[in-house]
């Protein structure tokens, strides 16, 4: 029916909730596959013991790299669905429940759909500390723009791309299309395969009972840079599937070039400048934090909106630099023409 990967790395902190979502899986049917991959923590030994204990295969893995280890999953699951959830992710019975009735129709899609639907997911909410303070950053557009992520989906439909923290896909049409891809070691392995299943007709559908509980990180510095990590995905992967100038990878290149015009002309022409194009965005972003945040969050969001808009747009400016580096100038010079597929 289905086999759930989950691929861990240096998550010893963790393992507690991993092995509450094995015991939740196994008793809906579901088979899932724990994936170490190359921990240098004290994971692997836990792991193991976890894995005889449960009567749970474990994949260990030599090198650390996430497409690779998504890509070892497709290849050894024996199910006609392979699914994965994260090790900083809390599954219930309803979630269990929901993804065995979905894998077990013959096609989850709406009868009216005539297109083949690849994939389905769910929502990620925020769990830990400041599961609050996020759930409001994500409501904004500002903080969300079209990301399933800790976004509160009251009915299904079709989405540009699913995050691998909550996501199941047909198995067939992954290794149709190539697999995950080994490249990407770090993040944008999911962001890939999603631009390369509707490239090839797929649709990607999300389902409003698939939501599960996401920890996300309870440091602000650790948030900026998963962050700065999410715009190096994403404009490698729209600087390769060739849709850079389309929606939404657009607005973060933008406003990158607004900062740094901006700052510039704020140094060259002071006097006239006096950097009020600045100065507007501020106020705006802030107004807006007072809105979604209140008065116990609205400071607190607004520091966040402002990391989040400088990271992830550097991070968009860098993943499009290591496209540079692996292409010729001219393939980016063809985007201009590309439609957002």
């Amino acid at each position: 029916m289905l086999t759930i990967g989950i691929v861990l790395y240096n998550e010893e902190k963790q393992l507690q909730r991993v092995e509450q979502n094995l015991k939740v899986l196994k008793k809906y049917g579901l088979n899932p596959l724990l994936v170490d991959n190359a921990s240098q923590d004290s994971s692997p030994g836990l792991l193991k013991k976890m894995s005889e204990s449960l009567s749970v295969p474990l994949l260990v893995r030599t090198e650390n790299n996430l497409g690779a280890a998504r890509a070892d999953v497709v290849n050894v699951c024996q199910d006609p669905w392979v699914g994965f959830i994260d090790g900083d992710c809390t599954i219930t019975e309803s979630w269990a429940a929901a993804v065995a009735r979905l894998t077990s129709e013959s096609n989850a899609r709406p009868s009216n759909s005539s297109s083949q639907v690849a994939a389905v997911g769910g929502a990620l909410w925020p769990g830990g500390l400041k599961r609050e303070l996020y759930r409001r950053l994500f409501q904004s557009f500002l903080g969300n723009i079209n990301s399933t992520q800790v976004k509160d989906f009251k009915r299904s439909g079709w989405v540009l791309h699913l995050p691998t923290a909550n996501v199941i896909y047909r198995r067939d049409i992954l290794l149709a299309i190539g697999n995950f891809d080994v490249k990407k070691d770090r993040v944008g392995e999911d962001l890939d395969i999603s631009y390369r299943l509707r490239a090839q007709g797929y649709q990607l559908r999300v389902d409003e009972t698939m939501g599960l509980t996401h920890q996300l990180p309870e440091s602000f510095t650790a948030w900026i840079q998963k962050v700065f990590n999410y715009g190096k995905a994403r404009g490698l992967v729209g600087f390769e599937q060739r849709v850079l100038f389309s929606y939404p990878f657009l607005l973060p290149l933008v406003f990158a070039i607004f900062i740094a015009v901006s700052v510039l002309m704020n140094l060259v022409l002071i006097e006239q400048w006096r950097a009020w194009p600045l100065a507007l965005y501020a106020l705006y972003v802030l107004g807006h934090a007072l809105v979604y945040g209140g008065v116990r969050f609205g400071v607190q969001l607004f520091g966040y909106f402002i990391a989040m808009h400088g990271a992830y747009s550097l991070g968009l400016w860098y993943g499009v630099a290591l496209g540079l580096g692996r292409r010729p100038f001219q393939q980016l010079m063809k985007m201009g023409t590309a439609t957002h597929r």
